[in-house]
């Protein structure tokens, strides 16, 4: 087996494994009990509370400037 023949070997099979992978990870999460997934930050119910909340974090930073003076 050449080198090319070799990279090439690897590649696909990196291609192929990759998306398995990811597929995996995202099973897991959708399965686990609520209280186990993690919330990276918290989000309002609605849409008028979501928009209260990410307007002036988006224009303004203000989650920054609250947490990092």
């Amino acid at each position: 087996m050449t080198m090319a023949a070799a990279v090439s070997v690897f590649l696909y099979a990196g291609a192929a494994i990759f998306p398995a992978g990811c597929l995996v990870r995202v099973i897991e999460h959708a399965r686990a009990p609520v209280h186990l997934r993690w919330e990276l930050y918290p989000v309002p119910h609605g849409v008028w509370g979501q928009l209260r909340i990410m307007i002036p974090e988006i224009l303004l930073l203000k989650a920054l400037w609250e947490e990092n003076r």
